[in-house]
């Protein structure tokens, strides 16, 4: 069974847990029509008596949904967090290069390759045309007249290591040995090499960046699809693994020391199908980045110098 395979079980689950949630959302559509509102109060004790019983039922009948919801809660949280975990597996060996000139908007797989090559010798990288798997351009989202930037994924891990090694050697490259085209297109192209991060860790990097603008830290980066920042050059290196981990770096904890895990908590609920999927994803993120903790989650809010004014 393949990776895509494991990412569209997890994602029938979801769908799963949805229907469920709709469910509930009838339920508790339900619930209301039971509880009875009338402007005009009787003052008789038959009256709050029976008022008090249907207030009896229908908070009863919340805590159960209440208890359902959280239920459900837990399993998406765990889902979301194993389809992170296999999705970081698959991009570890994988880098960004941007900066590269496109020639041709349908340049072909073997083309990127080709350019990918002739950089790695330009910088003094280790790689054979054997090390690589595949190379392609994706989508720019910030186009403003830069070229798409080019995704490269190694089959060995040694490989990426030696190109991200040599990166300081991409200030020296001329960009007409990697590409033949008009002086113009050459010009003002600031060539640079990164990891590819998931759309998730992207996501948390650009709120990293943010965090580290807005309370003056002085370093924000990635290494092995680890999100690092350091408050001065003598600081110690902080891991964050989730938007909880700059919240509590505001309120002065160690966003590296232990906190719940929902993964850890409920890898019960996962079916037990995809339970090993899960397990190859963790032990994929723990050699070569932190495995993603789902807590807070990337869409937590990230809160800046106005929030702590407020």
């Amino acid at each position: 069974m393949t990776k895509s395979d494991d990412i569209q079980k997890l994602r029938e689950e979801n769908k799963d847990l949805i229907d469920q949630i709709r469910s509930l959302r009838e339920e508790i559509k339900s619930l209301k029509t039971k509880v009875i509102v009338n402007d005009n109060l009787e003052s008789s004790a038959e009256f709050f008596s029976k008022e008090y019983d249907n207030f009896k039922s229908a908070n009863h009948d919340l805590e159960k949904i209440a208890s359902k919801l959280n239920t459900i809660a837990a399993r998406a949280d765990l889902i979301e967090e194993s389809i992170e975990s296999i999705l970081q597996y698959s991009y570890q060996y994988n880098i960004k290069i941007l900066g590269v000139p496109q020639v041709d908007q349908n340049e072909s797989s073997e083309e990127s390759i080709g350019i990918c090559l002739k950089l790695f010798r330009e910088i003094g990288a280790k790689v054979d045309e054997m090390d690589i798997d595949i190379a392609h351009r994706t989508a720019n989202r910030n186009q403003q007249g830069n070229p798409s930037p080019i995704i490269c994924k190694f089959v060995r891990r040694i490989a990426k290591e030696s190109v991200m090694s040599k990166r300081k050697g991409l200030r020296d490259v001329d960009l007409s040995k990697l590409v033949t085209c008009d002086q113009s297109s050459l010009t003002s192209k600031r060539l640079a090499i990164f990891d590819h991060l998931t759309p998730m860790q992207s996501q948390l990097f650009r709120q990293a960046k943010m965090f580290q603008s807005e309370n003056n830290f002085a370093y924000c980066w990635t290494k092995n699809q680890e999100i690092l920042i350091k408050q001065t050059p003598f600081s110690k290196v902080i891991k964050i693994k989730s938007a909880y981990d700059l919240e509590r770096l505001l309120d002065g904890e160690n966003a590296n020391s232990s906190s719940p895990s929902s993964a850890t908590e409920n890898f019960s609920t996962l079916p037990l199908n995809l339970r090993g999927a899960w397990r190859g994803g963790q032990r994929g993120a723990r050699g070569g980045s932190a495995s993603q903790r789902s807590r807070g989650g990337p869409t937590t809010r990230s809160r800046s110098q106005s929030d702590k004014k407020a």
